[in-house]
């Protein structure tokens, strides 16, 4: 199953993904001691799934990476929203709860992780009481 996340989701992550690849360990005061190496190499290749079509694979793992790059590598004001977004997914998929909402081509289920904006054209018009 694949997950899809809305473009501008899509690029937070993939700032935090490339932040969280391209980390310094050995700089002085880093937070980070050691950040290992299959943990960075999961990362460049969710970053180039997500760059490719903005879905990844819903698995636990992944998500972990995505929960991480959001939060720790996604500056001191991360997106909270993307950051509960991923841990609900988490959630359902822990407790098999994920619902598919497409299918690819190939017949893959998706999860969209955003919601579309709905608009809507109501007027009101106020007349005067006879």
């Amino acid at each position: 199953m694949l997950v899809k996340f809305s473009s501008k989701d899509t690029a937070t992550l993939c700032k935090g993904l490339n932040k969280l690849v391209n980390y310094n360990t050995s700089k002085p005061l880093s937070r980070f001691s050691d950040i290992p190496q299959y943990m960075r190499q999961k990362a460049t290749q969710i970053m180039a799934e997500l760059k490719q079509d903005g879905m990844t694979k819903l698995e636990i793992d992944t998500l972990k990476i995505l929960l991480t790059a959001t939060k720790e590598f996604g500056g001191l004001f991360y997106d909270v929203a993307l950051f509960q977004k991923i841990q609900n997914l988490m959630y359902q998929c822990e407790y098999n709860q994920c619902k598919p909402n497409f299918k690819t081509r190939e017949g893959e289920d998706i999860i969209e992780e955003f919601y579309k904006l709905k608009y809507c054209s109501t007027v009101v018009y106020m007349v005067p009481r006879a």
